[in-house]
């Protein structure tokens, strides 16, 4: 799935749709479309903020570990889980 389809589909499991999920995130009504019609591709951070306001969350996956992806600018953390083990640790 291409990211801009990603967040489309984001907004409208929401419930929020695009309108609503810009708000969310304290940007104007046309910011995500602006953003989807575009094909423009968020930062990282951007991403893992639009997954958050509509209630998901970005996680890396692969090697048998999962990543996940804090949407909090001024938090450097990163989560590794293990099967059924979590292990913080401070992000690079």
């Amino acid at each position: 799935m291409q990211i801009t389809d990603a967040i489309k589909h984001m907004c409208e499991k929401s419930g929020k749709g695009v309108v609503g999920a810009s708000q969310a995130l304290g940007k104007s009504r046309m910011y995500l479309s602006a953003l989807i019609s575009r094909g423009s591709y968020p930062r990282t951070d951007t991403l893992a903020q639009i997954a958050q306001a509509c209630g998901y969350k970005l996680v890396l996956e692969g090697n048998g570990e999962k990543i996940e992806i804090d949407p909090e600018p001024f938090t450097n953390q990163v989560v590794v889980e293990y099967g059924f083990t979590s292990i913080e640790r401070p992000g690079d």
